[in-house]
């Protein structure tokens, strides 16, 4: 997935408190303002989050998807469904087999469940599709995926 198309799906993806810090963070990203851009992170409602965005679209620091998941985990842990569903859709984005390792695709898979209960769009429809026709490793389940299809139209941004 290309940056742009990445930062697109945070933003649309994004209906927690601090959408309007994720604006300005990609605000701030088009003037390459790196003493501005670490202010920022530094002083948002979740640092951890801002810092896995800026290593994984190379926003003042070199692309590092292991270095963003480090830093959605801490966001996860601390409750960000945004960062759990990063994390997810991360992992999917490494460039080698050796960094996908079984270990990290089922705590993405962890985390995108937690997404899901937590009613994100991203994750519910994820789901959805993966109990739908059973990819992922999941299981073809027409209750789970209509439970999760439910959750992700409330949940849509075009609603």
């Amino acid at each position: 997935m290309n940056k742009l198309l990445f930062a697109f799906t945070l933003v649309i993806f994004s209906k927690f408190a601090f959408a309007s810090e994720l604006n300005e963070f990609f605000q701030l990203a088009k003037t390459n303002d790196c003493g501005k851009i670490s202010s920022f992170i530094e002083e948002s409602s979740d640092p951890d989050y801002f810092r896995a965005v800026s290593y994984n679209l190379e926003i003042c620091n070199k692309k590092d998807g292991l270095k963003a998941l480090e830093y959605y985990r801490r966001s996860a842990l601390a409750g960000n469904s945004e960062s759990m569903y990063s994390f997810f859709v991360t992992v999917g984005q490494l460039p080698s087999a050796e960094e996908q390792t079984d270990e990290l695709m089922k705590e993405a898979i962890s985390w995108l469940v937690k997404a899901a209960d937590q009613k994100h769009h991203g994750a519910a429809t994820a789901l959805s599709s993966f109990y739908k026709y059973g990819g992922f490793g999941f299981p073809k389940d027409e209750k789970k995926s209509f439970y999760y299809e439910k959750i992700s139209k409330s949940k849509s941004p075009n609603k």
